[in-house]
């Protein structure tokens, strides 16, 4: 039972590997996603600022319109250069996973289609996981091996019955005057019985130790199935949660660009000031940002959702590798 599961924890944590490099690896495209939209928020805003500068040179706008936009800008270059550093952060940490630094990263394509799980039915992930968790298994094989065990320490305390049989044969052939041939034959057997009364209450003491250790796993094993059932509901539902929420995304970003559009014509026709516009363009960015985070955690929920059930396999990542563009050179984030 030890050595079973020996082989199956060994499973479960390349598994777990499989996940820790996803995850890794989506970490480094989402900084890098974030790191864009700030460059391209802090572009727009400066853009703006000049704009807002030439408007009050003319007499369009007040000082406090320009005051405005230099703020909005300046607290957007300060976001850009900590979205550089987080740049390095994850890098950092993906060269730890694998060993080797990285100059290049393939980003998402742009077509990448989120697709319910399959078979998409609650239940049937949860009788998947209930059979297939390696983590489960596990557990089982452990409370197996303490069955075992505490089956062992009860018998330390049995009569122990030990038979023996020995045979023995001599031909001695001796010369001289008064010699004489001897031929002996020796035959023997033996029953020992050996009762164990008391040894100091060691051995009452491992079987109740052994007692409990079974009690212990068997509870670990119900937890486990527990966890196992609830992890499984959860992420089936984080999955499908995430489907909804990243065409809700796709269509904030749309309305957020009409919003944007109408805010900089009613700011141009002295309907609208400036900070509605720097307003429009921080939730249009926000919701980039937004939309990004909700596409990551889609692929790293359905990894961990098959992990559970214990189907994840290389063939998983090699599907994820397909939705992804040539590699491009990374930004420097000294």
């Amino acid at each position: 039972a030890g050595a079973a599961s020996a082989v199956v924890q060994l499973a479960a944590d390349k598994q777990a590997l499989m996940i820790r490099t996803a995850q890794a690896y989506c970490d480094v495209l989402s900084a890098l996603d974030q790191l864009r939209t700030s460059e391209a928020e802090e572009q727009a805003l400066a853009t703006q600022l000049e704009q807002t500068r030439q408007r009050y040179e003319v007499g369009l706008v007040s000082i406090n319109d320009v005051y405005e936009t230099q703020a909005a800008y300046d607290s957007r270059v300060a976001e850009r250069i900590g979205a550089r550093v987080n740049v390095g952060i994850r890098l950092e940490a993906l060269t730890i996973l694998t060993g080797k630094s990285h100059r290049r990263i393939a980003p998402l394509k742009a077509d990448f289609v989120a697709r319910y799980p399959k078979p998409n039915d609650k239940q049937a992930w949860i009788e998947g996981a209930k059979k297939g968790n390696l983590s489960l298994q596990v557990s089982h094989l452990a409370a197996e091996a303490a069955t075992f065990q505490y089956r062992s320490a009860r018998a330390n305390r049995f009569p122990q019955l030990n038979g023996t049989v020995s045979y023995d044969h001599t031909d001695a052939d001796r010369s001289g005057t008064n010699a004489s041939d001897t031929d002996t034959e020796t035959r023997t057997l033996g029953i020992e019985l050996s009762i164990p009364l008391y040894s100091g209450g060691s051995l009452s003491a491992r079987q109740r130790q052994a007692a409990q250790s079974q009690v212990e796993a068997q509870e670990r094993l119900l937890l486990a199935q527990r966890n196992t059932i609830q992890r499984t509901r959860s992420l089936f539902l984080e999955v499908t949660t995430d489907i909804a929420q990243i065409n809700a995304r796709k269509q904030a970003i749309i309305s957020s660009e009409s919003a944007l559009r109408a805010t900089q014509a009613g700011y141009e026709a002295g309907t609208r000031d400036i900070v509605d516009v720097v307003d429009a363009q921080r939730n249009l960015f926000q919701a980039q940002r937004n939309y990004f985070n909700e596409l990551y955690d889609y692929i790293i929920n359905t990894l961990e959702l098959k992990q559970v059930a214990g189907s994840l396999a290389e063939d998983d990542l090699q599907e994820l590798d397909s939705w992804l563009q040539a590699s491009r050179a990374l930004p420097s984030h000294e």
